[in-house]
C-alpha cells in the first residue's frame, strides 16, 4: 500500500492507495464525496455530453435530442445527482430554462419519444394531462401491452363467451386463475374496454362453446 494525501483542500486526509489504483492514476481522493467536490464534472457538462443533438441550430425546434446514457425500463434517460437517479429529460428542461420544474408536475413530451431531451419538446404537465396525452396518441399501456396483464385479447372474448353460457364469475375466475372481482371488472367494461365487447353483443364461437362445455 502507498500513502497519499487527499487532494480536497478541505479534507487532506492521509489514506492508503493500492498499487493497482496508483498504476491507473487513481488514488487522488480519499472518498467519492471528495472526488465529487473537486474533480467531478458539473451537472450541465455531464448531461449535455450524454445527449446526441442534431446538426441544426442549437435552438432547433424540430429534431429529437436523444439520450445516450442509461435509461429506465420505460426508455427515459437517467442521470445521477447527489446519489439519486433523476430523469434526464426533466433535468435538461430545468437547466435550459434555469428553473426548477414543480415536483408535483410531470416532464411531458410533445414528441412522445421517451429518450428525447430537447427542451423544446418537453413541457410541465399534471399526471392526468400526461396520461391523457399518451392515450390520445395510443402510447399508454393497455391490454396485452401492460406489463402485468393477466389476459390476452383472445381470453377476453372467451370470458364473455363463458358468461353468455351462464358460467358464474367464480368459475370463470378459477379457469383463468384470477380473482372473481377481476372477471367482474372485465364483464362490466372496467377493464379491456378498448375491445368493445359486451354480454349482449358477443356471440360465442364454436371453439368458445366447446371450451365452455369442458369447464362446466
Amino acid at each position: 500500500m502507498f500513502k497519499a494525501i487527499c487532494r480536497n483542500p478541505a479534507c487532506r486526509t492521509i489514506f492508503n492507495v493500492p498499487p493497482s489504483h496508483q498504476a491507473r492514476g487513481r488514488g487522488k481522493y480519499c472518498s467519492r464525496a471528495c472526488w465529487k467536490l473537486i474533480d467531478r464534472p458539473p451537472l450541465a457538462m455531464r448531461l449535455w455530453r450524454a445527449i446526441q443533438r442534431c446538426d441544426h441550430d442549437q435552438d432547433c425546434l424540430y429534431c429529437c435530442w436523444l439520450w445516450q446514457g442509461t435509461t429506465n425500463p420505460d426508455g427515459y434517460g437517467r442521470i445521477g445527482i447527489n446519489n439519486h437517479m433523476k430523469l434526464a429529460h426533466r433535468m435538461a428542461w430545468e437547466l435550459w430554462h434555469n428553473q426548477i420544474m414543480p415536483p408535483h408536475l410531470d416532464a411531458a413530451h410533445y414528441c412522445h419519444t421517451p429518450p428525447c431531451c430537447n427542451p423544446f419538446h418537453i413541457h410541465p404537465a399534471t399526471r392526468q394531462q400526461n396520461c391523457q396525452e399518451a392515450i390520445d396518441v395510443n402510447r399508454h399501456s393497455f391490454g396485452e401491452r401492460h406489463g402485468r396483464s393477466k389476459f390476452k385479447e383472445t381470453d377476453i372474448a372467451l370470458i364473455f363467451a363463458y358468461a353468455a353460457q351462464g358460467l358464474s364469475q367464480g368459475a370463470i375466475a378459477r379457469q383463468f386463475q384470477v380473482h372473481p372481482s377481476t372477471i367482474s371488472l372485465v364483464l362490466h367494461g372496467k377493464l379491456w374496454k378498448h375491445l368493445n365487447i359486451s354480454n349482449s353483443s358477443h356471440q360465442p364461437s364454436m371453439e368458445a362453446r366447446q371450451k365452455t362445455e369442458a369447464v362446466q
